[in-house]
């Protein structure tokens, strides 16, 4: 009976080796992914890496026609689209490691009435894409003006 117990220990280990070896190559070629989104007719053009943060912006020169808040609402919804696409390849990978790979041995199989980990982690809420609403600011307050520039810094580059 022990070498049974000894020949299934080792059969999962392998099989978790592999298992390891396909989780390890899925997640390298996650780290590579990027994603390239275009709004406002192309004006605006974001890439983002695999954790969905922007590594480039491109805008077109008839983007400074543009009013700031069309240029706003243009990232937002260029870093969006791209954001998307790389959680969407990720998921695809991720699906592949586990439709692919020999399952993970549960806790339960080498240990008889062990609950399984996984059972009492509690699963993540997506992350919202919702505008956060912004601060109530005092408008007779000059300090706390987003446009200020008493410090002498002319933010719009202008004299």
């Amino acid at each position: 009976m022990s070498n049974e117990y000894a020949d299934r220990a080792e059969s999962m280990l392998e099989d978790l080796h592999r298992h390891a070896a396909t989780i390890a190559a899925a997640a390298a070629e996650r780290a590579a992914l990027t994603a390239t989104a275009s709004a406002a007719q192309d004006r605006v053009t974001v890439t983002v890496n695999a954790d969905g943060v922007v590594i480039r912006t491109q805008l077109a020169p008839t983007a400074a026609s543009m009013s700031l808040t069309e240029l706003a609402e243009s990232f937002t919804a260029a870093t969006q689209d791209a954001a998307g696409q790389v959680q969407r390849e990720s998921a695809r990978l991720l699906a592949t490691v586990t439709a692919n790979g020999a399952p993970i041995p549960k806790l339960s199989d080498i240990v008889a009435d062990m609950p399984e980990l996984s059972e009492l982690l509690p699963d993540l809420a997506p992350a919202s894409f919702a505008a956060p609403t912004p601060p109530r600011r005092d408008p007779t307050d000059a300090d706390a003006h987003p446009m200020n520039t008493s410090s002498g810094v002319n933010i719009f580059g202008k004299a």
